[in-house]
């Protein structure tokens, strides 16, 4: 039988960064998750979270930064989500004309989740192993 899902849902406001974390690490200890790939989930959705506030730098409507958490039972699936996307544009230059800037955040998601390519997307789809 599968666990049931997991849901939270934040302004996506700096100050909820941490909670986000918090959940995650929490979800996965619930979920039996060893503490290494729980550090990664966390580490991809920080740069998510960082993506995403990029991504408002434009528009004052409200956002939220979802993270919903499943388990089959060998496997934890997390699927993280804005309401304006995420700023993953590799090829996007800040002012200063800098990339490394907005290329890390991707990179650093990438790096950790091989195969993933969320560019365009409004949702990540992660997965990590129980034991």
């Amino acid at each position: 039988m599968q666990e049931p899902l997991v849901q939270l849902r934040t302004p996506l406001t700096p100050e909820y960064a941490a909670t986000v974390r918090l959940f995650l690490a929490e979800s996965g200890r619930h979920f039996h998750a060893e503490a290494e790939p729980i550090a990664d989930l966390m580490i991809a959705a920080t740069e998510a979270f960082a993506l995403a506030a990029k991504a408002l730098h434009n528009t004052s409507d409200p956002a939220t930064f979802s993270v919903e958490v499943n388990s089959s039972g060998e496997a934890i699936q997390v699927l993280i989500s804005a309401t304006n996307g995420f700023n993953y544009d590799h090829n996007h230059k800040s002012d200063s004309g800098d990339i490394s800037g907005d290329i890390s955040g991707a990179a650093i998601i990438e790096g950790l989740f091989p195969g993933l390519n969320p560019s365009g997307s409004q949702t990540l789809r992660l997965s990590i192993p129980t034991s």
